[in-house]
């Protein structure tokens, strides 16, 4: 072999070589964020999970069935079925319209000053909007003072749990449907306003029934969010029991003086939460 093929072949094996250095160091850097991603998945699942088996551990299987039957805990969980069951019919009377509104008027300012507003509870403390709430149809509230004109009184009942209920959880339902009707081609909806419908008519006769799905799941979101609602709650409705003291409330009643109790109330608060995710996990992957 000649002087120039040899270091032909010597200058490929340097390639050679160079490239599986350089593949090596890639399946290393590889391994190591591999591993970096396992450990804060880890970390995440435990901080999240943690709290719940501490919780269950501390109630005890006796404990949680004996919760079911006093009569405090059965007071909470009643109003809180009754008060979530009206925030979320009220949830889809009102949120409804609001997505009909964004998904048919995206660059007006209203549209875009609704879209924020819809957002506000998502970040709003559950506190400053039990304020808010108490400000306004407290009685010397704006909307207070003509309710109480008709014989209404709204703070310290379940109609304050359900407005309160309502504020928090109603955003869940709107950005699910929102979201859902942006995914819609808009080619569908150019057909029917062509065929002679009109927006509205083609909102609730073909964009509905293309995302029952959605409502449900949004609606299930919302109704799970309200059953926990505490902050907006207590500082609107008050703490007042057999009439506005909810799930959440009795469990904060319960710890200061039966922490197991407490544990036992909660357990139960958090069964009925994670059967309705596992329930909206099985809807959507259907």
């Amino acid at each position: 072999m000649s002087r120039s093929g040899v270091s032909t072949v010597k200058y490929k094996a340097k390639d050679i070589n160079h490239t599986l250095d350089v593949d090596k160091l890639r399946l290393d850097k590889e391994k190591i964020l591999l591993a970096f991603m396992v450990i804060t998945v880890l970390l995440y699942f435990i901080i999240i999970m943690i709290p719940m088996v501490s919780i269950t551990g501390t109630a005890g299987f006796i404990n949680t069935l004996f919760s079911l039957k006093s009569t405090e805990s059965l007071s909470a969980i009643g109003i809180s079925l009754m008060t979530t069951a009206f925030s979320v019919i009220m949830t889809f009377v009102l949120g409804t319209p609001v997505v009909f509104i964004l998904m048919n008027n995206k660059k007006s300012i209203f549209t875009r000053l609704l879209d924020m507003t819809v957002n506000i509870p998502a970040v709003l403390p559950p506190a400053v909007a039990g304020l808010g709430l108490l400000l306004v149809f407290g009685r010397n509230g704006f909307i207070g003072k003509i309710l109480e004109g008709f014989g209404v009184e709204v703070v310290f009942t379940p109609l304050a749990v359900i407005l309160a209920q309502f504020f928090v959880a109603s955003g869940l339902y709107i950005k699910v449907l929102k979201t859902a009707t942006d995914a819609i081609d808009p080619e569908i909806l150019e057909i029917t306003y062509v065929m002679g419908a009109g927006k509205i008519e083609t909102f609730l006769k073909v964009v509905i029934p293309m995302i029952k799905k959605p409502i449900i799941v949004g609606l299930i979101l919302s109704w799970t969010r309200a059953l926990g609602e505490f902050g907006a709650t207590i500082m609107f409705a008050g703490n007042v029991l057999g009439k506005t003291r909810t799930m959440p409330l009795e469990i904060y009643t319960l710890m200061q003086t039966d922490i197991t109790k407490a544990a036992a109330l909660a357990t139960v608060l958090f069964i009925i939460t994670f059967i309705m995710l596992v329930i909206t996990k099985i809807w959507l992957e259907e």
